[in-house]
């Protein structure tokens, strides 16, 4: 995950508008350290976006605008994707409600195709198959 993504879905968590993050990232007055510029609302809207890579010198002030550690921006792990998923499954937006809903058909089309292709398969397949799936359950099932 790119770290605009990042900070996106932490501004739909804490419920804050791209307009309010850029008003509280650039009241703290950040600089560049290369050209010594200050940030401009346009600047920040293009971070956001992924238009532009965001200056690393800015990084803090980011994290101090969204209230959290410079390091959460960049983690990545197991435990920060089951968050992030769960308040999706919660509060889901309409953009996420309709990728959920796509991703489901596909799902479930995939699905209904195979079923309706098992009734040619050899018995000793099934079995097989039948074995197989049920490991797949055993592993899904630990991994929670």
């Amino acid at each position: 995950m790119e770290i605009y993504e990042k900070i996106n879905l932490l501004l739909q968590e804490k419920q804050m508008t791209k307009k309010e993050f850029a008003q509280r990232f650039i009241s703290l007055e950040p600089r560049s350290k290369r050209t010594g510029e200050v940030l401009t609302s346009k600047v920040v809207y293009a971070y956001l976006s992924g238009k532009a890579t965001i200056n690393a010198s800015f990084i803090p002030y980011m994290a101090e605008a969204l209230g959290v550690s410079e390091q959460y921006l960049f983690d990545d792990n197991k435990k920060i994707r089951i968050k992030i998923l769960k308040e999706v499954c919660e509060k889901p937006t309409k953009e996420e409600l309709v990728l959920l809903k796509r991703i489901s058909q596909q799902e479930d089309e995939t699905y209904q195709e195979i079923c309706s292709k098992l009734k040619y398969a050899p018995e000793i397949f099934l079995k097989k198959l039948q074995k197989k799936l049920l490991q797949f359950k055993q592993l899904s099932q630990e991994a929670l």
